[in-house]
């Protein structure tokens, strides 16, 4: 997360707590914020969070990330359900973006779990079908389970397709050091100088 996107998490954090921080807002705190003093902010909301209540995206990958594998398989029995009902009212579009959402958080566990070949089947068959804001999440776990199963080029691949959006500092981040990995200096070089621009040219208001 680049510095402006960081104030603003940050900004938003704080004014929420009267209520509790927004799940989304406080899992990017989690995620790439974790030296910041309002992680723990962060990660108490999450904790506090229950399916049927809150953002089930957010919650059940803090849960994975923790390694509490009982509440994160509360929110992936929690999404057919709640796709049952939502098709049963009419809303199959979103009917089926719930059940997707479910597996591709049961994949998420799989990969934290060290299963990232099953996790990466799973991710590419659901990738483009839930809501666009999570499937920037989508691509993200898939270039981290090809980076862990020694695919380095297809984790370029999937680190390349976030370089538009919000994530573009870590993608320049993690490409960086893949680039080295597989002694491809030039593009290391590149990597690591577009991630330093990102971060001098990081607008405060954005």
């Amino acid at each position: 997360m680049n510095q402006g996107r960081w104030t603003a998490a940050e900004a938003m954090l704080r004014d929420s707590l009267q209520g509790g921080p927004e799940p989304g807002h406080a899992y990017l705190l989690h995620r790439f914020a974790r030296s910041q003093p309002d992680e723990t902010l962060a990660a108490a909301a999450l904790r506090s969070c229950d399916p049927g209540s809150c953002n089930p995206w957010t919650a059940a990958a803090f849960a994975a990330d923790e390694g509490d594998w009982d509440r994160h398989r509360s929110f992936v029995d929690y999404l057919p359900l709640r796709a049952d009902s939502l098709a049963e009212a009419g809303d199959t579009l979103l009917a089926r973006r719930t059940r997707l959402t479910g597996e591709a958080i049961e994949a998420y566990g799989q990969l934290r779990q060290g299963d990232a070949s099953g996790a990466r089947t799973t991710l590419e068959r659901v990738q483009g079908q839930v809501s666009p804001e999570r499937d920037v999440t989508v691509r993200l776990w898939l270039a981290e389970a090809y980076e862990a199963m020694g695919r380095r080029q297809e984790a370029l691949h999937w680190y390349g397709l976030l370089l538009d959006g919000d994530l573009r500092s870590y993608a320049h981040y993690r490409m960086a050091g893949l680039a080295e990995e597989l002694g491809d200096e030039d593009r290391a070089r590149a990597e690591w100088t577009a991630l330093l621009v990102n971060y001098e040219q990081a607008d405060p208001d954005n």
